[in-house]
């Protein structure tokens, strides 16, 4: 009985990194009535929504002060997020009526995003994209529209 078990558990156990490889490699935006959620896995996707003129869009850049002030992309607004003190960020939202705007979220490696995009649904944000592409190679692409500097949002 174990062993039938184990080979049960280890099958979904597959099939589950398996969804989550294809989410991972190809971006997938989950639709439904009231959620519209995004990953972004490319450069091409990525510019897309960066070049979209649209007023609707926030680029939050959830990286430490320090590391936006050296270098950060020109539509960014740093709120720098840490798991645990998301209080900044959702007052931040709030205070500036942002709840129905689409929120596109940065960092280095996916992994803040990851947790803010969690905090963000259980806040009831509906329109959130996460960028999943190191910032290093998203600098990179982008050196053009790098821009020093504190961000004074949060004033």
């Amino acid at each position: 009985m174990k062993g039938k078990y184990k080979k049960i558990l280890l099958n979904c156990l597959v099939c589950f990194m398996l969804i989550i490889m294809v989410v991972a490699l190809f971006g997938t935006t989950w639709k439904s009535k009231y959620n519209n959620y995004k990953i972004v896995t490319n450069t091409e996707e990525f510019y897309k929504l960066y070049l979209n003129d649209n007023p609707s869009i926030i680029f939050i850049d959830l990286r430490d002060e320090g590391d936006y002030e050296d270098g950060h992309l020109d539509s960014f607004i740093n709120i720098p997020f840490k798991n645990g003190e998301n209080n900044i960020l959702i007052e931040f939202l709030r205070q500036n009526g942002y709840k129905e705007k689409r929120l596109v979220l940065m960092c280095y490696s996916s992994l803040r995003s990851s947790e803010a995009f969690n905090v963000l649904v259980e806040e009831g944000y509906h329109n959130v994209t996460i960028i999943n592409i190191e910032s290093e190679k998203l600098l990179g692409e982008y050196k053009e529209d790098i821009v020093t500097g504190p961000c004074d949002c949060l004033e």
